[in-house]
């Protein structure tokens, strides 16, 4: 007598692997370092790729060029856009924007004027499906994350 798998049994079996890996797989993700949010967001600013919010990376030579001392006054004047976010409606009134300065959790985008613009390398915006994917589902950024990453790296 042979035996005979169910071929049910064994496509049972491929699907739970085939979810495992996927499982593992975004888990991984979730723990990339802010670099590679810089390199994503980079990515999505091509030309090809561009946004009503227009460039969504702010360069320390271009932050440098205001007279500020802060690196929420320095966003306001260069990228005024970055603080509304996208065009979603928000929740709360106010745009609802993730700040995370080298790749943790830092608040949200009021908390840009405790960082001193000279130690800022460079300010990226993500709208709010790319700071999903980067930070996951429970990023309150509804109307995008704003990314700064420090030339000392403190935060991470």
């Amino acid at each position: 007598m042979s035996a005979r798998r169910h071929p049910v049994g064994v496509l049972a079996v491929v699907s739970l692997f085939v979810m495992g890996i996927g499982g593992c797989v975004s888990a991984a993700v979730r723990q990339e370092t802010s670099d590679l949010a810089f390199d994503a967001a980079a990515a999505s600013s091509e030309p090809s790729a561009k946004s009503s919010i227009g460039s969504a990376r702010l360069t320390s030579a271009q932050l440098a060029s205001t007279d500020a001392w802060w690196t929420g006054d320095a966003v306001s004047r260069l990228r005024p856009d970055f603080l509304r976010g996208s065009s979603r409606e928000p929740r709360t009134g106010r745009p609802e924007i993730a700040l995370y300065l080298n790749g943790l959790r830092a608040g949200d985008a009021s908390m840009l004027n405790s960082i001193p613009l000279r130690e800022v390398r460079e300010i990226v915006f993500l709208h709010p499906v790319e700071a999903r994917t980067q930070f996951g589902s429970s990023c309150p950024c509804a109307n995008g994350a704003i990314l700064v990453a420090t030339w000392t790296q403190r935060g991470r």
